[in-house]
């Protein structure tokens, strides 16, 4: 369990390190006609903060999918990022 909750921090950090990925993030959402934020920041105190986390990845998850393949195939990324991306990807795949 500590492995999904650790996915679900790790893609907020991510994202939200990045205006441009935010973005591109915010726009897949919003394409996909989701109601619930982008993802949260999850609290090491509050369990409320952990389901709302975990709620924002179900409501969201084809479009987070969708934005990390394409910033990690995407040659005007730095290596780094699109690392990252593939990374966040495969684990995500993973917990599918």
């Amino acid at each position: 369990m500590s492995i999904f909750f650790d996915l679900v921090e790790s893609l907020y950090t991510f994202f939200s390190a990045s205006t441009y990925r935010w973005r591109l993030l915010s726009a897949a959402v919003s394409d996909d006609g989701a109601q619930s934020s982008v993802v949260k920041k999850m609290s090491d105190t509050w369990w409320w903060a952990h389901a709302d986390a975990t709620k924002a990845l179900l409501h969201n998850f084809s479009a987070v999918k969708q934005v990390l393949e394409r910033i990690s195939s995407n040659s005007d990324q730095k290596a780094v990022c699109q690392q990252q991306a593939r990374g966040q990807l495969t684990t995500l795949v993973k917990l599918e």
